[in-house]
């Protein structure tokens, strides 16, 4: 909040960004970065360099939020969380072709060239309860990055989220929404996750596939 120093009224510099995608709910709950339900599941999330143009230069980024909208009490947890983070140039407007969980390409030697990703924790696990005072729609879910990542200015974002054990523990009902976009038809590789029950996490090194035209609301922090 604004402060006065010096008789003058002064003005922190913004240390979060929430980049809204849209206002539609979509259930159950595997469709955005970690999965309340099942066992396993990554996704990944390319954001824009306009989409990004309020991170100032060398924002250490050290915790990620997700909007979700939720009337049940259930704990969930994400635990063994692997997560792999990276930049790259504005040019760029999507993710490539025969992409890796770990951002690494099968074939595009140019994207591997322009791209450097970053392991930023092989484990960390995240905890998320509706408490009864709790707003309905809110940007609870969250995780603290172990190991923070630095942002470039007018460079695009991409985050890997791979879950290696995820467990739900139903509370009053169903699981939560998660809040974004929802489109049709084809569009730009901007966004994929994949979850799965049974056969363990997926290796780092795993194709993902472009299958999900939902984009996930997402808050990035930093200091």
């Amino acid at each position: 909040m604004p402060v006065i120093t010096n008789s003058q009224l002064y003005t922190p510099a913004p240390t979060s960004l929430d980049i809204i995608f849209g206002n539609n709910l979509v259930q159950p709950a595997y469709d955005g970065m970690m999965d309340f339900y099942w066992e396993y599941n990554y996704a990944i999330i390319f954001l824009t360099a306009s989409q990004l143009s309020s991170v100032p230069n060398g924002a250490v980024i050290n915790k990620l939020n997700f909007e979700i909208d939720n009337t049940g009490t259930g704990i969930y947890d994400e635990n063994n969380i692997q997560i792999f983070m990276a930049t790259a140039p504005a040019t760029r407007t999507e993710l490539p072709s025969n992409l890796r969980i770990n951002l690494t390409s099968g074939t595009d030697t140019a994207w591997n060239a322009e791209v450097s990703p970053v392991q930023i924790t092989s484990s960390v696990n995240t905890t998320y309860q509706q408490q009864s005072g709790d707003p309905q729609r809110n940007w609870l879910p969250e995780v603290t990055l172990p190991t923070t990542f630095t942002y470039t200015a007018g460079t695009n974002l991409i985050i890997s989220m791979n879950s290696k054990s995820g467990t739900y523990t139903p509370g009053s009902s169903a699981n939560p929404k998660w809040v974004g976009k929802t489109l049709t038809g084809t569009q730009p590789k901007i966004f994929c996750s994949a979850y799965r029950y049974s056969g363990g996490a997926y290796p780092a090194t795993t194709f993902v596939n472009y299958n999900s035209t939902f984009r996930p609301n997402i808050r990035l922090n930093w200091n």
